[in-house]
């Protein structure tokens, strides 16, 4: 049996909008709305409210510029009222329908046990009904939205901090497992002259203007390039994810990568990794020392006499380069660290045992428990988890991290996307730092100098060959990047055994004394 489908909308001056085709669209699959008027002006609380289909309908005065307080006041109101433990919610705005074939698909979407939220392209209309924006960030391939999320009434939510174009789901939710859906909404907040107007007049407001870029507010009163629109075919449900691998399908994994100059962060690195949620019978872990001046080999020696046992192996190699120290300056990396890093890397490749998978973990992130099982699970022949090239990121779905695009057929150059949607597996093109290779990979796929990185060159070479890149960005290690600002962030921590990276996922780290 589904679980139960709820649809939470909040509207203002909807009566001789789209109110009527809203309902008659959405009545056919959901089991009941819950409403929240913005201080409407005309019948649309009395149209909403007497629809039999009505749970909850409440009104309130507070301006739209605070929209976070209208969309939490909204969830509050279904989150009390619905009495199932788990339901889905579908939570589009009043000008938001979706694509004819949705009506047919939800139900077997919301069926899909390990998914906990849907994002969808939108289908900006533009002045009619007929015509779609495509310029700019109007186009619908730039970006998804959620508005179809499972709600769990014994989970903890948190909104986003904005207080206005804060999203119409909970901040929180990206964190769980989602799917891009193919399937497009049909925004008609652009379909009419008059309207255009009032969007303009609306994110121009002081209190709102702040929280869209000016160059895309400036363009609702530009010419705009729109295409026609044609319905999407129907296309099947996405097929649930593979069930996990039982411990005695798991396959061999050898761990670890070059290494210089980490002690003052490798014993937490090691500790991450021995906690591993991943029998240890089948992990081996092989470092390249490489030009240390520190205890980095000592440490490492340590690990390996007191509990390299545990493991499959352990073994380390010593190979100098006599490279100059690696400071993170733009002129020395490209002249020099990314030359001798593909040297590196390959031969950390060409020394992996054949038929072992190769979990390359840089020295300077610590991996939280399910890691290694996660990638693994994903099946897939490169998959990375998701790590921030800032310490501690503010929005963690804006950062820029290992997530990148080639900006052409070439390859020859690429740029960061964000993470969106955050929980998701995503394709890419390019990652690095903290990633899962298939023994196809290990045996086929070589570092190549590239200026703006060695796992550029890595990456184009496996994409040249036919092999697709993932990024699982459910999967969040903290990456230390900087020994000075760790330390310091460090000493703030509770010495309890136990460290946390800055979304708030547990690493088990043994905190040395």
């Amino acid at each position: 049996m589904s679980p139960p489908l709820y649809c939470a909308a909040l509207v203002k001056n909807e009566e001789h909008r789209y109110l009527k085709e809203f309902l008659s669209f959405y009545e056919q699959v959901v089991d009941g709305f819950f409403w929240l008027d913005n201080a409407s002006e005309d019948k649309t609380f009395e149209i909403i409210n007497n629809h039999p289909k009505t749970i909850a309908a409440i009104q309130d005065q507070t301006p739209f510029s605070k929209e976070k307080i209208l969309r939490s006041k909204l969830f509050d109101l279904y989150r009390t009222k619905i009495t199932e433990e788990i339901s889905w919610i579908v939570t589009p705005d009043a000008d938001e329908i979706f694509e004819d074939r949705w009506l047919s698909e939800v139900k077997n979407m919301i069926d899909q046990k390990e998914i906990c939220h849907y994002s969808h392209r939108f289908l900006h209309f533009w002045g009619d009904r007929v015509h779609y924006r495509i310029d700019g960030l109007w186009n619908p391939n730039r970006q998804y939205g959620i508005r179809l999320f499972k709600l769990d009434k014994k989970k903890p939510y948190m909104w986003s901090a904005t207080p206005f174009a804060c999203g119409s789901v909970p901040q929180s939710v990206l964190r769980e497992k989602g799917l891009n859906s193919s399937i497009y909404i049909r925004h008609y907040g652009y379909a009419s002259p008059l309207d255009i107007k009032k969007k303009y007049a609306l994110y121009s407001q002081k209190e709102t203007i702040p929280y869209h870029q000016r160059s895309h507010i400036l363009s609702i009163i530009q010419p705009p390039t729109l295409k026609k629109y044609i319905p999407t075919i129907k296309i099947e449900p996405p097929a649930p994810p593979p069930a996990p691998l039982l411990d005695s399908e798991l396959p061999p994994v050898t761990i670890g990568g070059p290494i210089r100059n980490r002690a003052w962060i490798l014993p937490d690195h090691l500790s991450a990794l021995e906690s591993l949620d991943y029998p240890k019978h089948l992990i081996s872990f092989l470092y390249l020392v490489n030009d240390s001046k520190d205890e980095t080999k000592k440490i490492l020696e340590e690990f390996k006499n007191t509990k390299g046992h545990l493991y499959n192996s352990f073994q380390i190699i010593e190979k100098n380069l006599n490279q100059v120290e690696d400071t993170r300056n733009e002129f020395s990396r490209i002249h020099h660290i990314f030359n001798s890093l593909c040297e590196l890397r390959n031969l950390w490749l060409d020394s992996i045992p054949r038929g072992n998978w190769a979990f390359s973990v840089d020295s300077d992130i610590l991996c939280p428990p399910k890691t290694l099982r996660k990638l693994v699970n994903n099946r897939k022949d490169i998959c990375s988890a998701f790590i921030s090239n800032e310490f501690i990121p503010k929005q963690l779905e804006k950062t820029r991290g290992n997530i990148l695009k080639f900006i052409s057929p070439a390859r020859t150059r690429c740029f960061h996307v964000k993470a969106k949607p955050l929980g998701s597996l995503l394709k890419i093109d390019v990652t690095g730092a903290v990633y899962l290779l298939s023994p196809k990979i290990v045996s086929s796929v070589r570092f190549a100098y590239d200026r703006q990185g060695e796992d550029i060159g890595f990456c184009r070479s496996a994409l040249n060959q036919g092999f697709q890149i993932f990024c699982d960005t459910s999967i969040l290690p903290l990456h230390a990047m900087e020994k000075e600002r760790y330390l310091a962030w460090k000493k703030t921590k509770p010495l309890d055994g136990r460290m946390y990276n800055f979304v708030g996922f547990p690493v088990e780290v043994k905190v040395p004394s």
